[in-house]
């Protein structure tokens, strides 16, 4: 089976190539592309409707790795379809295609993240509040309640809505408790900064909601003042940060956190689970 595009043509050639996948959806642009995968803009010829097309890239990867990543893409896709809550990208379907391997397809949304709004300062707290602190912890808590964790809550994978709110996506290292993770041991899964302590020190292979709680604090306090908690020039160092510093409700006053929310910020990001 045919696993991602090969090293042997340059994405925009393939689509220029086999500008259908699966028969249903041409391939209108590239919304955005990594190491890992791509997002393609499509529109659905069943429905008219456009869509995003996430498909994996085969360069530089082992076909172990691919392997990995084709099973985290039928992750993302189990867990958007096992959740169906108004705060997650809605997942519309799914399947594998002779050129471009497995694919899933969402809800096309504006392309922008939080990140994006981030970039020009904080948000105001009556934005903060009902467009991404309300929806990311509602869509978080439908995720725990059917037993999966994020593991990667960043503001990078909240995505803009048109009704202006954020909502929750990349789910392809969710955590589900009944199945092994897709996690390597000592690798770090999440993004540095954002990644709760335990998932780094010793207990990535069983993440709780914890996980998320954390993640979800440090995204609170860069969206409320625009400045992250933990600090580091590198990964190790941000850990040290994470692990050593005790951040107090004064703490998160002086930097911009109103009141009402520093204890429960400053308990949600404890460098102890528990």
């Amino acid at each position: 089976l045919t696993m991602g595009i090969g090293m042997s043509k340059d994405l925009s050639e393939t689509v220029s190539s086999a500008p259908v996948i699966a028969g249903r959806y041409t391939i209108g642009k590239i919304l955005g592309q990594g190491g890992m995968g791509a997002v393609l803009a499509a529109e659905d010829k069943k429905t008219g409707c456009t869509v995003a097309v996430k498909i994996l890239l085969a360069p530089e990867h082992s076909s172990h790795e691919l392997t990995d990543l084709a099973s985290r893409l039928r992750d993302e896709a189990a867990a958007c379809q096992a959740v169906k809550n108004v705060h997650l990208v809605e997942i519309l379907d799914q399947g594998h295609d002779e050129v471009y391997g497995p694919f899933v397809v969402f809800e096309k949304l504006s392309g922008k993240t939080l990140r994006d709004e981030l970039k020009k300062g904080p948000l105001p707290l009556a934005r903060a509040r009902n467009k991404v602190i309300g929806p990311l912890l509602e869509g978080l808590a439908a995720l725990h309640e059917a037993s999966f964790v994020h593991r990667d809550v960043k503001p990078e994978n909240l995505l803009l809505a048109s009704s202006g709110s954020y909502k929750i996506g990349d789910l392809g290292l969710a955590f589900f408790d009944t199945r092994e993770a897709h996690t390597k041991t000592g690798c770090i899964v999440g993004t540095p900064g954002f990644v709760a302590p335990e998932l780094v020190t010793g207990q990535a292979d069983k993440p709780t909601a914890a996980a998320d709680v954390y993640g979800a604090a440090v995204l609170i306090v860069e969206t409320l003042t625009g400045k992250l908690p933990f600090l580091g020039k590198n990964a190790a160092d941000i850990l040290q940060e994470q692990l050593r510093r005790k951040l107090t409700e004064d703490d998160l006053q002086e930097l911009g956190v109103p009141k009402a929310l520093c204890r429960p910020l400053s308990k949600s990001l404890s460098a102890d689970p528990k």
